[in-house]
Order: C-alpha cells, then sequence, then structure tokens
C-alpha cells in the first residue's frame, strides 16, 4: 500500500470578493503572513482560508471541533455579499494536495433559508465546478484537514469582561505531555515563570470565541495576566490541541492548518521574535502550516530570513516560507518581489525613490589572493547577483580561515557583514557546520585556495594546448612558457615544503604573476569550465545579500 503524504493548502486565488480581485497567494508549508494596512482585507483572506478545511471527529482543548465557519467569524451582508448576478458574485478558487490527489474548492456565497453560507465546492484548476466526489471528498464537503482560527477575541480584557458571562475554572484533566508543553512554550517566548505543572487555567467568556488553556501560574492568578500572556495562551492551546490530534489519530493524521489574525498583539517585540522561533518548530514537528496576519516588522523580519534560508532552495523547488504585502486599501494588490526595505517604506507612506539610495555592505576576504578571485567572479556574474539597493566594501582582512570563521560568534558586528572564505574550508565538516550555521558566510567556488585553484588550472591547460585561453591570449603567452617558467617554478618550490612554507611559496608566485593572471582573464575561463562550483557560489552569495538586507540594512535610514 502506497504512503500518503501530507495534506496541505498550496494557494488561494480570489478572483472577487469585496474589494479583493485576482488576489493570488501561494502559502508556505511552514509559516506565510499576510500583512497590509487597516482595512485591506487581511483578516478576510484568512477567513477563506479558514473556511475551506475541517476535521470531524476529533476535539480540539477549545471543546470544538477542528472547523472554522466564516460566517461566524465574519458578517456575511445580504445586500452586499450575496449577488445572483453573475458578473457581480464572489468566487474564489482554494488549490489542495489531499491523499496524494490535487484537489481545488470553489467557493461562492450562497443562500440557505435567511443564512448566507460559504460552500467549498469541488471543482478544476480553472474554476469550473465537478459535481462529483474527488480523492473521498463529496462535491459540497469540506477538505478533511483539521484546521483552527484564531482571532481577535482573545484578547479581550478579562477585567472588562461580565462577571456573569466569564467563567475560569483550575484543571488537571489534560494530557501532561500537553501541560508540559504548554509550560516549556510559554516559558521559551515570555520567560521564566514558577508554572505548575499537574494543572492548567481554563477560560471561556460565553457568547463569544473566546475561551483557551492557559499556565497555572504559582505566584499570581490567571486573572493578573497581561493581554499578551493572554493572547500567547490561546495560540498555545491551538498547538497542543494539534499535538493532541497527532497523538490520537496515530498514522492516519497527515498535517493541519492553523490560522492566526495578528499573531504579534499585545506580545512585545523580543517576545514576538520567540513566537515566530517555537511555531517555526511546530510547524515541522505537526506538519503544520502557519498562516497569520501581522502589522509587525519584527515577524515580517523573522519569516523573510527564513524564507530567504530556504524558500527558494531551486534544488528542491519548495516554498517553507512566505510573506504577502498587500498594498493600496482602495484597490488591493499583492506587492512584487517585496523585501523589507519596500515593506517598511509602504507601511510608514514613504516615497520608496527618496529612500532606495544604495547601503554600502563589508565583505571580508582572507587575503589578497581571495580578494583578486572574488572580483573576477563578481566581474562575470553581475547579471546574477542581487545587487538592488547595495553598495560592496571589500576588505581582505589578511587572517587565517579558522579565525575569521569565528568571528561571529565572538562579537555581534561580525554577523552584520559578509565574510567570504576560501573554497578550501569545504574540506572539513566543522568549517561547513559554521557556514550551514551563518547565512552571512560564504565560502568561494571550488575547493581549494584561490592560489592553488589557479595552479591546478594552468596544470590542466598546459596540457589541452587547443583550448580557447591560449588562442585569446597568444599575445601574452604559451603553453611552453608556462609549463617551463611559472609552473616548473612553483612545482619545484613546493616540492617537500611544509604546510606553513607552501602557504608562503603560493602567496609569492601569485603575486609575481598576479598581472598575467589579471590581464588574461583567466578566472573566467575557469568559471566557464567550473559551472557548477560557480552557480552554487551564486546561490550563497545572494543568500547572504538577502540576508543583509532584511536582517539589518533597514536600521540604515
Amino acid at each position: 500500500m502506497a504512503s500518503v503524504s501530507r495534506n496541505k493548502i498550496n494557494w488561494i486565488h480570489i478572483h472577487h470578493f469585496r474589494k479583493l480581485k485576482d488576489i493570488r497567494i501561494d502559502i508556505g508549508e511552514r509559516i506565510t503572513v499576510i500583512a497590509g494596512h487597516n482595512g485591506i482585507g487581511k483578516s478576510t483572506i484568512l477567513g477563506l482560508i479558514a473556511n475551506g478545511s475541517e476535521l470531524k471527529g476529533y476535539q480540539s482543548y477549545f471543546d470544538k471541533i477542528f472547523q472554522s465557519q466564516f460566517q461566524e467569524i465574519f458578517h456575511l451582508d445580504i445586500n452586499n455579499d450575496y449577488s445572483t448576478d453573475k458578473e457581480k458574485k464572489y468566487s474564489v478558487l482554494l488549490s489542495y494536495e489531499y491523499n496524494n490527489s490535487s484537489l481545488y474548492k470553489k467557493c461562492n456565497v450562497s443562500k440557505h433559508g435567511d443564512r448566507l453560507k460559504i460552500v467549498p465546492r469541488n471543482a478544476k484548476e480553472d474554476g469550473v465546478l465537478i459535481r462529483e466526489i474527488i480523492a473521498d471528498v463529496r462535491a459540497d464537503a469540506k477538505v478533511p484537514i483539521p484546521t483552527l482560527y484564531i482571532g481577535m477575541s482573545r484578547v479581550i480584557p478579562i477585567g472588562e469582561s461580565d462577571k456573569n458571562l466569564y467563567s475560569l475554572t483550575t484543571s488537571s484533566n489534560i494530557n501532561q505531555d500537553d501541560i508540559l508543553y504548554l509550560n516549556y512554550a510559554y516559558k521559551q517566548i515570555i520567560g521564566d515563570e514558577r508554572l505548575t505543572d499537574d494543572k492548567v487555567t481554563k477560560q471561556n467568556l460565553k457568547h463569544s470565541t473566546k475561551r483557551s488553556i492557559g499556565p497555572e501560574f504559582v505566584d499570581y492568578p490567571y486573572q493578573s495576566v497581561s493581554l499578551g500572556q493572554d493572547s500567547l495562551s490561546s495560540i498555545l492551546t491551538a498547538i497542543i490541541s494539534f499535538k493532541k490530534l497527532k497523538r490520537e489519530m496515530g498514522e492516519q493524521y497527515k498535517g493541519g492548518i492553523l490560522v492566526i489574525d495578528e499573531i504579534d498583539a499585545c506580545l512585545h517585540p523580543s517576545a514576538q521574535e520567540r513566537l515566530i522561533r517555537v511555531i517555526d518548530e511546530v510547524a515541522k514537528k505537526f506538519d503544520l502550516q502557519i498562516i497569520c496576519t501581522s502589522h509587525s516588522l519584527t515577524v515580517i523580519k523573522e519569516i523573510m530570513g527564513r524564507k530567504i534560508q530556504t524558500g527558494q532552495n531551486p534544488a528542491d523547488g519548495k516554498l517553507y516560507y512566505n510573506v504577502i504585502y498587500l498594498q493600496n486599501t482602495m484597490d488591493p494588490k499583492v506587492m512584487r518581489d517585496p523585501n523589507y526595505k519596500k515593506i517598511k517604506n509602504d507601511m510608514f507612506l514613504r516615497f520608496t525613490d527618496f529612500y532606495d539610495s544604495k547601503q554600502q555592505v563589508k565583505i571580508y576576504l582572507e587575503d589578497k589572493e581571495a580578494q583578486f578571485f572574488f572580483d573576477s567572479i563578481i566581474k562575470s556574474i553581475t547579471d546574477k547577483i542581487n545587487l538592488d539597493g547595495i553598495r560592496i566594501d571589500r576588505i581582505s582582512a589578511n587572517i587565517s580561515c579558522d579565525t575569521l570563521l569565528k568571528l561571529p560568534s565572538k562579537d555581534t558586528y561580525f554577523k552584520s557583514v559578509i565574510i567570504i572564505t576560501d573554497g578550501d574550508v569545504k574540506r572539513r565538516s566543522s568549517y561547513n557546520r559554521i557556514i550551514t550555521k551563518n547565512e552571512n558566510i560564504v565560502a568561494l567556488p571550488g575547493d581549494k585556495s584561490p592560489e592553488e585553484i589557479i595552479h591546478a588550472y594552468l596544470e590542466e591547460l598546459v596540457n589541452n594546448p587547443d583550448h580557447a585561453f591560449w588562442m585569446d591570449n597568444q599575445e601574452f603567452l604559451h603553453s611552453q612558457l608556462v609549463r617551463d617558467n611559472m609552473l616548473r617554478e612553483i612545482n619545484s618550490q613546493l616540492e617537500n615544503a611544509s604546510d606553513k612554507k607552501r602557504r608562503e611559496w603560493y602567496k609569492i608566485w601569485f603575486q609575481e604573476h598576479q598581472n598575467i593572471f589579471d590581464k588574461t582573464k583567466i578566472i573566467s575561463y575557469w568559471m566557464r569550465d567550473n559551472e557548477d562550483d560557480v552557480t552554487d557560489f551564486v546561490f550563497q552569495f545572494n543568500i547572504a545579500l538577502d540576508y543583509m538586507r532584511s536582517h539589518y540594512l533597514q536600521y540604515d535610514y
């Protein structure tokens, strides 16, 4: 029996819903943030996403099934939201992967007696309805993916709630592992508190959706918590609900969807950063797609950083994280190629062109040989690297790769620059781990130092006299001259030399012949013969540039 892959939502295409027209949002496998000005339609989009899927038969810790109804969250107006006119009728298409099949649901507003509902119906990719079962999903049924929606009712102040409608109880009728995880996550985000490990606090506000499970505090009652703590409890209640569901379903569990409106609400920026770290872990652990809205530049920065690292990798073609920014409240459109700077300018209603002067990024290299190699490469790949808004300042550090690689862990300043090491660092797994961990560190192409690369490449060239290198540079040199002069010289010096002496001889040899290397453009020929190495460098260097944009350049204006 073939294994069933994860179930998930791929995208939503809003052809027309209220003022939203022709809006497509690609949804990441882990976290997607939708941002934009107030009243632009962000929460409406969340409601439409949450309305397309559900799972019956299992209870969450909110004392309800894994389901959300659009009409229970947002008001549907008979005069404005319902029409029999085909041109005015709302139309939304949702794309899913369910039980190894592609599944599409078309959503329209329909009238059921005196009520309006949004019913997801089976359709083709172009939106044409299909009145038949697809992948065991009925024509007018929601996709059986467990879904929870966390709205803004979670921040209704406890102290301002009607005491006759609000209840707060202590409960030990919760799985012990879930209590421990709730407390663990809470401490990770808010900080150390003395919490009871065998009890939780359950709250419920009648006639609203405000209900959650929160920690049981040793030093003060739950009524004393801040709005941020209260808001966080609702998010953590959803998380342990999926933890519980995965435990109960076992192998039948194939992922879920968690939708959160204003995920940053009432939380300090440092707590927002820690919340993103926690939900990122949760998304991976429980195969959760977390889709949220936010006005927080902190949240946007965190997700854009993750997208830069993983979402644009052409090797796997997957989107793990995404940031969608909507512009123009009157006629919403998705911002093209969003970056932190463009989003910040729009949030503060700045004219982008006035703030687009290039910003300096320092690049630290091991030595002058590395700088020559790097400069030669950059000249040949200017059309492949994204220097938009960036002016690079190269620095030959004249320090060992070992020291250079350790600098970011010793001084946070070196996280705000790009560090480029020689390619020979790839030979050591310990160095590779450091490079993988730090997005601002990149190794030059190849697996040798620049001098060794040129030396080895010349050895290849003299054995290939028909290579274009010789024809293009015959006015400067020929293969016999290189073999009997340049190569014999360095080979003789390297013979029986210690590692330290080899480095010294290489530097002397390189400096003596650098003018020839420059005039013959030998690095450009090496690049043509080693395209895979260069392509990998271009990809990693662009990641480092984008990392600078999203994490540091925003503070310069």
